[in-house]
């Protein structure tokens, strides 16, 4: 049972199996160094060295235990933000390649995940983003608040219609004059 404040993949991992690493003591030499364990450390960390970078990370207390280890494990295809938001901020090239980065940098954290053959219930799940009002409407798609109300309008009028001949049908057949 998932509890508040507690990690359900921290708590759910062997205590067994927790690496321990001795504590820093004395000068070091390195070309980079890596403040933080998590997620973005270790894949920063292991970006510098799969290149034969030397690269030292530093972590105050356990490795992944953090922000990370309390996380929801998601890793998004998109930023999280919608398109037009971005086009409009730093223009359509901009955006487009920011969206293809981010994607790229989703689909390639996956294969690290596999070719690391790290144990864990990493799967591709598909997502939706649902707009629960007209505004919400045209913030995703970009049109304007009056095209995504009339289309919300008509939506609605059609699934009325739908209602009505579908209790017209029923009430023929009802009636046996079907």
């Amino acid at each position: 049972m998932t509890k508040y404040g507690r990690s359900p993949w921290v708590a759910a991992f062997p205590k067994a199996r927790v690496p321990s690493y001795p504590r820093q003591r004395g000068p070091l030499s390195t070309s980079v160094v890596i403040v933080g364990g998590g997620l973005t450390g270790c894949a920063a960390a292991y970006a510098f060295a799969a290149h034969g970078v030397d690269v030292v990370l530093l972590e105050t207390d356990q490795v992944g235990r953090g922000s990370t280890g309390l996380a929801s494990g998601w890793i998004g295809g998109d930023p999280g933000v919608s398109f037009v938001e971005v086009e409009k901020a730093l223009g359509r090239a901009a955006a487009r390649d920011a969206f293809k980065s981010w994607r790229r940098a989703a689909l390639d954290f996956a294969a690290l995940i596999r070719r690391l053959e790290i144990k864990s219930a990493f799967e591709a799940q598909d997502a939706a983003i649902v707009a629960l009002t007209p505004d919400q409407a045209a913030r995703l798609t970009g049109s304007t608040i009056e095209r995504a109300t009339a289309a919300w309008q008509e939506q609605q009028a059609a699934a009325a219609s739908f209602i009505v001949s579908a209790i017209v049908l029923r009430h023929v057949r009802d009636s046996g004059r079907a």
